[in-house]
């Protein structure tokens, strides 16, 4: 493989900035710096995807943020990315009423700053009805305090057995795939990262298995004097940290999306009508097959950009990373090492979701086809 001279340019600044940060932390702090990792918090995080006590210590405090800010990202990423899917898609129809609303749309709201849209959407939640009064739908009761929603007793099992099921599935058909298919034989790095994610699925399914009849059992949300108890709850903070990213990111990404259907040449789309493809099959056979290949890329980045703003939710007392991170560097005095610990994890993150794109664009890649 041949590196191109902007690629190795490119190497060449990010091992200097290496050695650079590496110097500049071997200098400034050791690693008694960080024992302060082990001390007990004496405070808690409030809400919080993993379970949080006062007891707990700073590493773990830290951890439980750091899963809020995956949990929101996800799920703001999940919503962004429909939501310009939709966008991109109306924005590039022929119909002039729908196609000029998602533009007035797109320039309205990435225009307004992401700040506004979240104090404007944590107000808005605010005015919901009182626990007293909540609204009832579906089992769920939605108040000023929160959104409730029906659950399972367990919901760790029951998530963690579904996820060691996916995983079990995905890995057995690469395997099955690579016996299956007329190769040279040889096994590579991949297939033995499957062999691995196999084996970890099947010892998860095996300890989980015998939990689950216990974890199904069904946990309704029930009004318990002022309060709810029961059930899953979302706080006001974070429904107003994902829907202000949701609409802000998704208008974005609809201009991503916009521009990859645009990229599919009309003879495309004359060739698909000429074979009788009604248009809906038109869309998913050819224009979002062919767009991907174009939107995949800068749709990357837009991701990355999702995870690194949802750390605007310390404006509405959204524990993320950020929040607890900036708590933390508060009361221990180790503002280097927490912002350390804190780039690390964001880097982390970012790199995953980068690397997981970028096989994905590998993946749907034309032959001899170069992003």
């Amino acid at each position: 493989m041949v590196l191109k001279r902007g690629s190795i340019i490119a190497m060449t600044i990010v091992a200097i900035l290496v050695v650079w940060a590496a110097v500049t932390i071997l200098s400034n702090a050791s690693l008694d710096g960080f024992r302060f990792l082990t001390d007990p918090t004496g405070w808690n995080i409030g809400y919080s995807v993993l379970p949080s006590t006062l007891d707990d210590p700073y590493w773990w405090a830290i951890l439980a943020a750091t899963s809020n800010t995956i949990f929101a990202a996800i799920v703001s990423i999940v919503c962004a990315t429909t939501l310009g899917f939709f966008l991109g898609l109306v924005r590039s129809s022929s119909n002039i009423v729908l196609s000029t609303a998602s533009r007035a749309y797109v320039d309205i709201v990435r225009n307004i700053p992401v700040i506004v849209q979240v104090m404007f959407w944590y107000a808005v939640f605010l005015y919901l009805p009182a626990s007293r009064t909540a609204i009832e739908f579906l089992g769920m009761r939605i108040s000023n305090r929160g959104f409730y929603f029906p659950s399972f007793t367990d919901n760790a099992v029951v998530f963690g057995l579904i996820l060691a099921v996916v995983a079990m599935l995905w890995s057995g058909m690469v395997l099955f795939r690579h016996f299956n298919k007329v190769s040279t034989g040889r096994t590579t790095r991949g297939h033995w990262i499957a062999v691995g994610f196999f084996l970890a699925a099947l010892a998860g399914i095996l300890t989980l298995a015998p939990q689950l009849p216990a974890a199904l059992v069904p946990d309704m949300p029930k009004k318990v004097g002022l309060n709810f108890r029961g059930g899953m709850r979302i706080p006001i903070e974070l429904a107003a940290l994902v829907a202000a990213v949701t609409f802000y990111r998704g208008a974005f990404i609809g201009e991503v999306f916009r521009g990859g259907f645009r990229s599919v040449t009309e003879s495309h789309i004359d060739a698909a009508k000429s074979l009788g493809l009604r248009p809906w099959m038109t869309v998913v056979k050819v224009r979002i097959p062919l767009a991907l290949i174009t939107i995949i890329p800068p749709l990357s980045s837009e991701l990355i950009v999702v995870v690194k703003v949802t750390s605007i939710g310390i404006l509405v007392g959204f524990n993320d990373l950020y929040a607890v991170s900036s708590v933390t560097a508060t009361i221990t005095g180790r503002a280097f090492e927490v912002l350390a610990v804190m780039v690390l994890i964001y880097l982390v993150i970012n790199f995953s979701i980068a690397q997981a794109m970028n096989a994905f664009n590998r993946r749907i890649a034309l032959p001899g086809y170069e992003t």
